[in-house]
């Protein structure tokens, strides 16, 4: 069964909010950051595992890595290893808000060393249209074309 939250971009919640019950997250950690300006996490932080990324949005702030402090706008988007130690602030004359998002290593995955994807478990079902698609001549043989190449088969 799906989750849903809504997030009000206009009127985000202050500070830090994890969504992990809100969607009911097992394999992911996901939240929400808001920090008014000149204001940000009160310590350092790492993990024993999770890798995280950060994804600016709005505003601009600092985050500091180890000894490096480094500047964030919107649009910016940073990943860190999990023993790096890491806090964010907004800047002084303005807020920051983004998305924060956290994942566990796994030895089974990415299957294939090329892979683009992190975790290249996807099935895709080439056959089964979304509503909007369906009946879509276009559709129907860009996904063969999708299918074939998946499968090697280039001139299928």
């Amino acid at each position: 069964m799906y989750s849903k939250y809504h997030l009000d971009l206009e009127n985000p919640p202050q500070w830090l909010t994890l969504l992990r019950q809100d969607l009911n997250l097992k394999g992911v950690g996901l939240g929400v950051f808001n920090f008014p300006a000149g204001k940000g996490y009160t310590y350092m932080h790492k993990h024993e595992k999770q890798d995280e990324v950060y994804i600016f949005l709005r505003g601009s702030g600092v985050m500091q890595i180890n000894e490096e402090q480094i500047k964030v706008k919107a649009g910016d988007i940073i990943r860190i290893p999990p023993e790096d130690k890491r806090a964010l602030c907004a800047s002084k004359s303005e807020g920051i808000f983004g998305i924060c998002a956290g994942g566990m290593p796994t030895e089974k995955f990415p299957r294939k060393k090329d892979s683009k994807a992190s975790f290249d478990d996807g099935i895709p079902l080439y056959n089964e249209l979304p509503p909007w698609y369906e009946g879509n001549k276009k559709v129907i043989e860009l996904n063969k074309k999708l299918r074939a190449q998946r499968e090697g088969k280039e001139n299928d």
